[in-house]
C-alpha cells in the first residue's frame, strides 16, 4: 500500500503503553480458534456481547494465573508496532473520507469511529476486551479494538502484506456503518425471536455484509488510485478466505460444521467483499 506520508486519522485512541494483560501470553491456534468461535456462538444466542467478552477474558486470565502488566516491547517490536499504528491511522482517514460521501449520498450524517490500540487487554463497553479474541467492533461505545500484534496471527493463518490488515480494519469499520444505517439494531431484534439455526443464519448474514461494505472502500480507494498498488487486492481476498469458520475450524483440527458457523465460510466471505468491490454500492451489499 502506498500509505507513507499521507495523513492519519485523528480518531486514534492509542492505549498500547497502559493495556493489561496475561504477561503477554500467545494462543495457540486451536485454543484461540476455540475462544473465537465460542464468543461469536455466545453472542448469537444471547446478543450479550459485554458478558461474552468477560468469559473469554476470565478464561484467559485464569490460564495465565491472573493479569500483569502487558510485556514491555523490545526496540525492534516497538518500530514495528509504531510503524503499523501510522498505516493502520492513515487507512481509517480514507475509510472515513469514503464513508462520510456515501452516507452523505444518503442523506445521513457521518459520526468517525475511534480505533482504540492496545496490547494484550484493555477495558470497553462491551466488557474486557482481549487480544485473543481477534480485531473487534464494540456498538457500545461505537468503538474498534486492534492489537497490532493480529497482523503476526494474519501471517500465521496464511494472510500476508499490509493490505490484509487494511482489510481487517475496513471490516471492522463496516460493522460501525451498519450502526449507524440501523442495521445492527434490527438484526438483534430479528435475533430475540428467531429459533438457534436461524439467529446463527442472520449473523453470518451481518458478518458477509460488513465485508461487502469492506469491499465498497476498496473499490472507492482503487478509483482514487493513490492508496492501493498492485497485489492488494488479492492480499485482502486472502484475509478474508483465512478468516473464514470453514477455514478455521480446518486449522483448529475441527470437523467442519456448517451449523456453527457465524462469520461465514472462506468463499462466503470472499464473494462479499468482492461484490461490494465491483459494485461500490451500498444497495447491493443490503
Amino acid at each position: 500500500m502506498k500509505w507513507k506520508g499521507k495523513k492519519g486519522s485523528n480518531n486514534i485512541e492509542d492505549r498500547r503503553s497502559s493495556s493489561t494483560g496475561g504477561r503477554g501470553i500467545k494462543f495457540s491456534g486451536p485454543m484461540l480458534a476455540a475462544l473465537v468461535f465460542g464468543l461469536g456462538i455466545y453472542t448469537v444466542y444471547t446478543g450479550d456481547t459485554k458478558t461474552a467478552f468477560t468469559i473469554v477474558s476470565k478464561i484467559i486470565q485464569m490460564s495465565v494465573g491472573g493479569s500483569d502488566a502487558v510485556r514491555p516491547m523490545s526496540k525492534d517490536e516497538k518500530q514495528l508496532s509504531d510503524n503499523y499504528a501510522k498505516m493502520v491511522s492513515v487507512v481509517l482517514a480514507d475509510l472515513e473520507s469514503t464513508w462520510n460521501e456515501k452516507l452523505k449520498q444518503r442523506n445521513i450524517p457521518y459520526s468517525p469511529t475511534t480505533l482504540v490500540l492496545y496490547r494484550a487487554g484493555t477495558n470497553t463497553a462491551c466488557g474486557y476486551g482481549a487480544s485473543e479474541t481477534g480485531p473487534f467492533y464494540c456498538p457500545g461505545d461505537q468503538k474498534i479494538y486492534l492489537d497490532l500484534d493480529f497482523i503476526n496471527e494474519l501471517e500465521r493463518l496464511g494472510a500476508r502484506g499490509d493490505f490484509a490488515l487494511a482489510y481487517v480494519l475496513a471490516h471492522e469499520t463496516g460493522h460501525h456503518i451498519q450502526t449507524l444505517l440501523n442495521i445492527t439494531t434490527r438484526l438483534r431484534e430479528k435475533q430475540s425471536s428467531a429459533s438457534t439455526k436461524q439467529k446463527n443464519l442472520l449473523q453470518v448474514e451481518f458478518e458477509l455484509q460488513a465485508d461487502c461494505f469492506a469491499g465498497i472502500w476498496t473499490n472507492q480507494a482503487q478509483r482514487r488510485g493513490d492508496l492501493i498498488e498492485s497485489g492488494d487486492i488479492e492480499e485482502g481476498m486472502k484475509a478474508a478466505s483465512v478468516v473464514g469458520d470453514d477455514y478455521l475450524q480446518r486449522r483448529a483440527g475441527q470437523r467442519v460444521n456448517p451449523e456453527s458457523f457465524t462469520h461465514g465460510s472462506s468463499k462466503e466471505r470472499m464473494q462479499a467483499f468482492t461484490k461490494g468491490l465491483e459494485t461500490g454500492s451500498i444497495d447491493a451489499c443490503i
